[in-house]
């Protein structure tokens, strides 16, 4: 069995919070709470991690996610070749600090505050894909007002080495689906 990697964090303005991983023991019953490695600043959410061509891709979600049709939450990128960081953004900047990140995908016209990405799915012709939710512009809120989120699903679209979320916005068209066998 490998290792057992536990990662955890929350979104906060203070400077102790953010993004942390912690190594677990074999069993994955027992921590050593001394070891915890800060991966990201506090502005960061719902965190997805990935592996893909030797690196470990980071995906966050930042911004306000709960405002109906004014959201404004977009999900970022970055990486390392570690597991535990450093992650660094298109232009070396280390996530650790606020701030930094490059963005995959931000709101549209018609869909606002596309993130909470999940883990990346790759399809029988090896296509990678990955769900997070948006709000419909137009259906912004519930009558409770709890924000009407809907559930997406967009191919992830590789510029060289760094990844974009669909064509970087939410699209409101048909699209090509996944291959599965």
């Amino acid at each position: 069995m490998g290792r057992i990697i536990f990662f955890w964090g929350s979104f906060s303005d203070t400077p102790g919070q953010g993004t942390f991983a912690l190594e677990l023991s074999e069993d994955g019953k027992k921590v050593n709470i001394g070891q915890k490695v800060k991966i990201a600043a506090g502005d960061y959410e719902a965190v997805t991690i990935f592996k893909k061509n030797g690196y470990y891709y980071f995906l966050g979600s930042k911004g306000s996610c709960c405002e109906g049709a004014n959201s404004k939450y977009h999900v970022l990128v970055a990486r390392s070749k570690n597991l535990l960081g450093p992650y660094v953004d298109k232009e070396g900047r280390d996530i650790k600090e606020r701030g930094n990140g490059t963005i995959v995908m931000q709101g549209s016209e018609d869909i606002v505050g596309p993130g909470h990405t999940s883990g990346v799915i790759t399809d029988a012709k090896g296509q990678d894909w990955i769900y997070y939710h948006a709000i419909d512009k137009n259906q912004g809120k519930l009558g409770n007002g709890t924000s009407r989120r809907m559930l997406m699903l967009d191919p992830l679209v590789w510029e060289g080495e760094w990844p974009i979320i669909g064509g970087g916005k939410p699209q409101n068209k048909k699209q090509k689906k996944p291959v599965i066998n």
